[in-house]
């Protein structure tokens, strides 16, 4: 991708991530409900592998591959864009790794430091995304249209709501699963859970919030039209609901109430910082930026996922990571910003001129616009230089921050990657495609498209 392309739509995304870490732990889909993939815990290199828990089958994906090509758009080699299910998302808190399996319905606990299985629930349908631990809950959603609340310790179900209407079942992946299945996670933050319900357009969805400790409905809103598909995400104001293909929706939070929909090329990779929402991966692997009151995507550029700290940002495409200071790009936007506001008014101050203007002022404001076109043209040039370094990359499919040390996977190996410079500090083998990380306690955790979870820990 163009150098300066790249760096010019960055400025949507060089901040940090709404929502604060939520202390020790790795508590939901990538640490927090921004999405952020970053959490203040290091890890200690090298390290080594602790254990590895295969699942007897591999997780069976709702939605597989896109066709090869778009033939009503001419777009080929498509990215997948519903993906949230490809791996056994993971989450660690308080010495435990939580999962819940599309392959045999089930929420997994396992003893962080063996791998051993503490205990484990059914549902009644595929689990497809990841579950959310809060305050010694265990927070899953199913493909049987149900929200289940267990005990962390021991497993035990404390409250379960059918979110469904009916119980109505159709065959999908030659599975049974409700017409209203459970497939954006559940979201809790303070004393609320979020999430939806439905899959199919001319059925309904619903966007539900909960009583956490209770399960007392707070409030529940159709959703017409609509496939809520991919992990809320959540600002002090605004629920996301991620549409698998289609861009994400956005909800007051308060009350459920619509507010407006997201234009884009769409997907169920959402990250939410505190000036800006990302969603894709789209037809050819892109994310749109979107502002926090805007409809149509501000920006769109290649990338497969993205980190964020106060001084930089790191983003991986199939083949490349790098990273860009946003400080010093702020300072030079904020004057090209200023200095474009500028020509637009001094261009449309021209267009109003009237045929009896004197030749000298039309002269006058047209030397103006010359020069600062001239301007722009130089803070436009400096801005390239904002890239701190990149390098080739050959771990495409996950990156998360751990203190100051890049992790990211790829094809059966995972990567310890320096934030200075991009080098790799330290690989280990995994078995397949590395697809979602965690990291807590110096623990960090590896799940694959083949159903293996990986451990690895200081030597």
């Amino acid at each position: 991708m163009n150098r300066q392309r790249r760096v010019g739509l960055m400025i949507l995304i060089g901040v940090w991530p709404c929502a604060p870490a939520q202390g020790e732990g790795w508590p939901t889909y990538r640490h927090d409900h921004a999405r952020s993939g970053v959490t203040s815990e290091s890890v200690t290199l090298p390290l080594t592998e602790a254990w590895t828990f295969a699942s007897k089958y591999p997780p069976q994906p709702a939605w597989l591959g896109p066709a090869r090509r778009d033939g009503w758009h001419k777009v080929d080699n498509l990215k997948p864009r519903v993906i949230f299910d490809w791996a056994f998302h993971v989450v660690l808190q308080d010495g435990a790794v939580y999962f819940g399996s599309s392959a045999d319905d089930k929420v997994y606990c396992l003893d962080a430091a063996t791998g051993r299985e503490r205990w484990a629930f059914f549902t009644d349908g595929p689990i497809r995304l990841a579950p959310t631990v809060h305050d010694g809950r265990v927070y899953i959603g199913s493909d049987d249209g149900q929200v289940y609340c267990l005990d962390a310790n021991n497993g035990k179900l404390k409250w379960s709501h059918h979110l469904a209407p009916s119980l109505r079942q159709v065959a999908g992946n030659g599975r049974m699963m409700s017409l209203w299945p459970v497939r954006s996670g559940v979201l809790v933050d303070d004393k609320t859970a979020y999430c939806t319900a439905g899959l199919f357009a001319f059925e309904g969805a619903f966007l539900c919030a909960f009583d956490a400790e209770t399960g007392k409905e707070l409030w529940k809103h159709t959703l017409d039209q609509l496939s809520p598909q991919g992990y809320l995400l959540a600002s002090p104001q605004r629920l996301y609901v991620p549409t698998g293909r289609g861009a994400p929706m956005v909800f007051n939070r308060a009350d459920g109430k619509f507010v407006h929909a997201l234009s884009g090329s769409g997907g169920a990779f959402c990250v939410l910082t505190d000036n800006a929402i990302l969603s894709g991966p789209g037809k050819v692997g892109t994310l749109d930026a979107f502002t926090d009151d805007g409809r149509d995507p501000l920006a769109t550029f290649r990338g497969n996922q993205i980190v964020v700290t106060p001084r930089m940002s790191y983003l991986h495409t199939d083949t490349e990571l790098s990273a860009l200071d946003r400080v010093r790009f702020f300072e030079l936007n904020r004057k090209r910003r200023d200095l474009v506001r500028e020509n637009e008014a001094a261009a449309k101050q021209l267009k109003e001129l009237g045929a009896e203007v004197k030749a000298a002022d039309r002269d006058a404001l047209l030397e103006k616009i010359d020069g600062l076109k001239l301007e722009i043209a130089q803070v436009s040039a400096a801005i390239p230089t904002c890239i701190a370094w990149e390098r080739p990359c050959k771990y495409p499919y996950s990156l998360i921050l751990a203190g100051d040390t890049l992790l990211a996977g790829g094809t059966n190996e995972v990567a310890a990657l320096s934030t200075r410079d991009g080098r790799t500090l330290w690989t280990d083998a995994v078995a397949g495609r590395a697809l979602d990380l965690a990291v807590a306690d110096g623990v960090l955790i590896v799940s694959t498209d083949r159903g293996t979870l990986h451990a690895f820990r200081a030597n």
